[in-house]
């Protein structure tokens, strides 16, 4: 309804405790969808969605369709892309935290062409569902 789109990304910045810290841009979407209250938030990474190991080293990695609570996570035997940010497990806490305020989200892989068209069109994309409820 405000007419844009923001794309963010995680970054290093200035911090008074630590000098430089690193702030994930699944922080920054929680931020920002609290304070512009979008209809849906749309997180795009290099793997389809959540799985419940890495799908680019395990070949017998399981997708989720859907997530719906924190009990959801202790199905994962590992996180996807795990880095200083938290990965997927921390990508999920965040997404959810915006579950709670009326906000679904999806990620997606935002490598596949024409996925984030496709999604921003609602068009069927495959991905994981971060919502409340069923």
């Amino acid at each position: 309804s405000k007419g844009f789109i923001p794309v963010i990304y995680g970054d290093v910045v200035l911090d008074n405790d630590l000098e430089f810290c690193v702030i994930s841009g699944d922080q920054l979407i929680q931020y920002l969808a609290k304070n512009l209250n979008p209809s849906r938030v749309i997180l795009g990474t290099d793997v389809d969605g959540v799985y419940n190991k890495n799908p680019k080293t395990h070949d017998d990695a399981i997708f989720f369709d859907k997530f719906t609570s924190l009990s959801d996570l202790d199905t994962l035997e590992g996180t996807t892309n795990v880095d200083v940010t938290g990965g997927m497990v921390g990508k999920i806490r965040e997404l959810l935290f915006l579950a709670d305020l009326g906000i679904e989200s999806k990620i997606i892989n935002a490598e596949v062409e024409d996925n984030i068209f496709n999604v921003l069109e609602n068009n069927e994309v495959k991905g994981t569902i971060i919502s409340r409820g069923n």
